[in-house]
């Protein structure tokens, strides 16, 4: 069902477009994530239960790392069976959800064949992950991950000034306090938690369910820019975010996504830089 929420996001999101030129707009959904694996790898297999699961994740992360590239046969089922410890029957299921994934082709006589990454449901939270959980992707996405954020996040802003309820400013500004407690503490971890649970809480507030949808999409690029974060970077930003929050509290769309931005802006000239 259209409504109004959706209708005036779209609107937004084509003057976005328009910005940008629409060919490249749609280059940039096509490029936004590619590439992921190691450590991850097991953070990520814990969180899954069956054996199924965890071999869809190590060759998942497999393929978007380019330890196959698109057109490469994975390894017959015999060898994997070896490889990963697992029957045949989970190797086929694994298999199948690739496919479903849009990362491999499965026929007759090809056996399973990584699929080009234009064919990729990049926006499925499990295909998401693992692209951008590459070591160099904040570097070999930087334009991409810096024009989703600037489609996405000022709008968000600019509706949450306009639409978040109480229970959400209360969400949104305890986020921030988070932010500046982790900043006084010298506390990494929890800066890195708080700023994504702010930018999320944010998109939340939109009253919008096709923007709240793609709060993994934002904590996926989110995740990536984090791990290239310094404390001293951190701390430099704090202030444009509480510019944001002081916007969104008294209701000034406008400023609330120009303070967005700003935001944004930084983190892609610190992005430039490295």
């Amino acid at each position: 069902m259209f409504d109004v929420a959706s209708y005036d996001v779209w609107c937004l999101f084509a003057f976005k477009i328009g910005d940008i030129g629409a060919n490249r707009a749609i280059g940039v959904i096509n490029n936004l994530m590619n590439a992921a694996w190691e450590s991850a790898i097991m953070e990520a297999a814990t969180t899954r239960s069956s054996k199924g699961g965890l071999v869809l994740e190590r060759l998942g992360r497999d393929i978007a790392a380019g330890v196959f590239q698109p057109g490469d046969r994975l390894p017959p089922e015999p060898e994997l069976e070896q490889i990963l410890d697992v029957s045949r029957s989970v190797i086929r299921e694994a298999t199948k959800s690739l496919a479903a994934k849009g990362m491999v082709v499965v026929g007759p006589r090809i056996g399973a064949r990584v699929a080009p990454l234009s064919q990729w449901s990049l926006l499925d939270r499990d295909v998401l992950e693992w692209v951008l959980a590459a070591p160099d992707a904040d570097q070999k996405y930087h334009s991409a991950i810096d024009e989703v954020r600037h489609m996405i996040e000022p709008t968000s802003a600019m509706l949450a000034a306009e639409r978040a309820t109480a229970s959400q400013l209360n969400s949104i500004a305890a986020a921030y306090e988070r932010m500046r407690k982790a900043a006084r503490e010298g506390d990494v971890v929890e800066a890195v938690q708080s700023d994504r649970d702010f930018h999320i809480a944010i998109l939340k507030a939109t009253q919008n369910p096709i923007l709240q949808a793609l709060d993994h999409v934002v904590g996926a690029i989110l995740g990536v820019l984090f791990e290239t974060t310094h404390m001293d970077h951190f701390k430099a930003n704090l202030p444009r975010h509480g510019v944001v929050l002081d916007a969104i509290v008294n209701r000034r769309p406008v400023e609330a996504g120009q303070a967005m931005t700003r935001v944004i802006g930084f983190t892609s000239e610190l992005m430039g830089k490295q």
